[in-house]
């Protein structure tokens, strides 16, 4: 397909709705082993959806480096209902198109990977949560480093064991700064850039 014809497609076929109602609402979690659970118990309270097919947990490095925790879960198609965005415009106020974030030779191959997942007919609720309380630097447990060498899936697995056992990370109070339903996996990548 031509950019143009990809252009279209995903114009006429993204969907996208913010769920402002739970942006602002504190969420205290004890641990980090608990945040499937209290998140899809959240879910199941304030979207009304049953169906949660998939939990995507948050990076453990994002949350050492930022305090952020950055969820995806698949739900049913219905749940997002008839009131979301779309179109061309969209594209453009998420960085997709005509910015600095994405390069013109790169367009077609970004437009390629939307339609491929709009294709996948899936939808996607994602949270961005941000820690009230303090969280130690990342820096201060591990090297950076050690997570984009050779040795990197080691280092995460360090991560997660550090992040099991009990610290002073949590419990932790978190404010939802960030809620939206797509049915594209990765539509917040440029909006919400953090790695």
């Amino acid at each position: 397909m031509s950019e143009f014809e990809l252009l279209k497609k995903v114009a006429r076929s993204i969907r996208y709705r913010e769920l402002s109602q739970l942006k602002g609402t504190t969420i205290q979690i004890d641990d980090w082993g608990s945040i499937e659970t209290l998140l899809i118990d959240f879910v199941q309270e304030h979207i009304n959806d049953e169906q949660i097919t998939q939990f995507k947990p948050s990076s453990p490095i994002a949350f050492l480096k930022y305090g952020l925790l950055d969820i995806e879960f698949t739900v049913s198609n219905t749940v997002i209902g008839d009131n979301y965005l779309q179109g061309v415009r969209l594209l453009h106020e998420f960085g997709w198109l005509g910015t600095d974030v994405v390069e013109d030779d790169d367009e077609i191959s970004f437009l390629t990977m939307l339609v491929e997942d709009i294709e996948r007919d899936s939808m996607f609720l994602r949270f961005y949560l941000k820690a009230q309380e303090t969280i130690p630097l990342y820096e201060s447990e591990f090297a950076y480093s050690d997570v984009i060498d050779s040795d990197g899936a080691q280092a995460v697995m360090e991560i997660l064991d550090y992040l099991e056992k009990p610290t002073y990370d949590f419990p932790n109070r978190f404010k939802l700064t960030g809620a939206f339903l797509t049915n594209v996996s990765n539509f917040g990548l440029w909006k919400h850039f953090y790695l």
